[in-house]
């Protein structure tokens, strides 16, 4: 990729770098955005908390379910959370103990529509495969760019993405490292466990790089623009492989001061996912997978390095995943242009 500002002046692809930062920082939800949706989230997760209290018959919450200790993740707190994105997610993470009639958690479609129901008024609850939608009416006057949509005459509204995980809790009181969250990447809504642990390690060292040159949220966001001009794609990729490719990408080619490069790199080695496949099992070792539990195989493979049993694109083909990989050529060919690849001058 390679930069052209009008139709005279071309700049190397070394050059690109700045760019990528400045668009970034451009896409990226402002302080106000921030700010008003961390109060969004602080008071319907009280809400919510204060609504599994109440609910103290065995017939209403079988499963005991309560409210657990933070667990911070998600577009929001990773610094990758865009402007106009309906893709800002926060985890609700609960406790739970197992029925006696049952060997597994609840119902993933369940626990959504238990959230759902305690949403307070004031928000509109929304379901969706995998997460909650809660919106509100927004009267501030916060600038034009943060994440607000407004369509002819409706009122401007604030909205994120209640994802809601499980960690079982034993009779002993002890709890299980690995929790259950919901697949980012299925279909319909399904559990798969997940170690926050892990997750946390592998990105926190991705996070590490926030605000220096080499900051992986703005090579994130850029990816992520990228992507979404393509509005007829056969099918959408996760926000997730993405990050999943960052931090691929940073750890074997640590240091790496153009951003322009480990842009045109992931895009070029995207092909891996549906010929070779992606596997982390040398890096990540068997304790990144649960007991019993074997790697993922099979094409097309991109395997969740916090959990190594899991494949993120088995929802996907391989025809459709190839289209993506033309366009990623395309994008990291060195006769391509910024304005071009991601419509920003």
């Amino acid at each position: 990729m390679r930069l052209v500002y009008g139709t005279i002046v071309r700049i190397s692809v070394q050059s690109s770098h700045h760019n990528i930062v400045a668009l970034a920082n451009r896409l990226r939800i402002d302080s106000n955005t921030r700010g008003e949706l961390e109060n969004m989230r602080r008071e319907v997760f009280d809400a919510i908390s204060n609504g599994l209290k109440r609910m103290k018959s065995q017939s209403k919450n079988p499963w005991k379910i309560s409210r657990a200790k933070e667990f911070r993740t998600g577009s929001l707190y990773r610094d990758t959370a865009m402007k106009g994105s309906s893709d800002i997610d926060v985890i609700l993470l609960l406790n739970y103990r197992q029925k006696a009639d049952t060997s597994g958690p609840p119902n993933a479609k369940e626990i959504l529509l238990l959230i759902q129901s305690l949403v307070p008024n004031g928000y509109v609850a929304t379901l969706n495969t995998r997460s909650v939608k809660v919106s509100k009416q927004n009267n501030s006057r916060t600038s034009r760019h943060g994440l607000f949509v407004a369509t002819f005459n409706q009122p401007k509204e604030i909205s994120m993405d209640i994802v809601p995980a499980l960690s079982k809790v034993e009779k002993d009181g002890k709890q299980s490292p690995w929790w259950y969250g919901i697949s980012k990447v299925r279909g319909s809504a399904q559990w798969i466990l997940f170690n926050p642990t892990h997750q946390k390690e592998i990105f926190d060292k991705l996070s590490r790089r926030a605000g220096q040159i080499d900051d992986s949220t703005a090579l994130i966001i850029c990816l992520k623009h990228w992507r979404n001009q393509f509005r007829n794609a056969p099918c959408k990729i996760p926000s997730f492989v993405f990050e999943v490719l960052v931090w691929e990408d940073y750890r074997n080619n640590p240091i790496e001061n153009d951003l322009t490069t480990r842009f045109n790199r992931i895009l070029s080695g995207f092909e891996r996912v549906h010929t070779t496949g992606i596997s982390f099992v040398k890096t990540m070792g068997g304790a990144h997978k649960p007991p019993k539990k074997k790697p993922a195989k099979g094409i097309p493979l991109l395997q969740d390095p916090s959990n190594i049993s899991y494949n993120l694109v088995s929802h996907l083909n391989t025809r459709d995943l190839q289209w993506w990989s033309n366009q990623a050529k395309q994008a990291a060919n060195p006769r391509a242009y910024f304005h071009m690849i991601l419509r920003e001058w």
